[in-house]
C-alpha cells in the first residue's frame, strides 16, 4: 500500500527557490521531508519550477554584485561576481569591453576605469587569487 501523496504548490516551490533556499530549507518550510522534494524533482513541471526559481535567484545576485562593483568601485563584489560567473582567474579585458558592459547594464556609468584603478584591481585580484 502506498502512502498518500502530499500536495505541493508548484508556485510555492519556485518562490522559495527564488529567494535562494536549498532543498533542505524548502522541505522545512513546507513541513515535508527532503526525500519528498527530491522524489518530486523527478516530475518535469516540479523540477522546472525549482530550476526557474534558482535561476532568478542567481540572476538577482549577479545583478546586485555587478551594480555594486561598478557604482561603488567595490573590488570584493567584482571578485565574488567573477567567481559566480566562472570567469578565468586571469583575463585580459580591454577598456572598450568594460565600457560596453557598463553601458549595457547601467545607462549612466559612474565609474571611469583609469590605469591607476586597473592596476589597483589587478593587485587586489593577484593578492586574493
Amino acid at each position: 500500500m502506498s502512502a498518500e501523496r502530499i500536495e505541493i504548490n508548484i508556485d510555492q516551490i519556485a518562490s522559495l527557490a527564488e529567494i535562494g533556499l536549498t532543498v533542505r530549507e524548502i522541505a522545512a518550510c513546507l513541513q515535508v521531508s527532503q526525500s519528498t522534494i527530491y522524489r518530486r524533482m523527478e516530475e518535469t513541471e516540479f523540477r522546472e519550477a525549482y530550476e526557474q526559481g534558482q535561476a532568478k535567484a542567481s540572476a538577482s545576485i549577479k545583478r546586485i554584485l555587478f551594480k555594486k562593483a561598478i557604482t561603488e568601485e567595490n573590488l570584493q563584489a567584482l571578485f565574488h561576481l567573477s567567481d559566480r560567473l566562472c570567469w578565468p582567474r586571469i583575463k585580459a579585458v580591454s577598456e572598450d569591453e568594460i565600457k560596453k558592459a557598463i553601458i549595457q547594464y547601467l545607462p549612466q556609468p559612474k565609474v571611469i576605469l583609469t590605469e591607476e584603478k586597473r592596476k589597483k584591481f589587478q593587485e587586489e585580484f593577484d593578492r586574493l587569487y
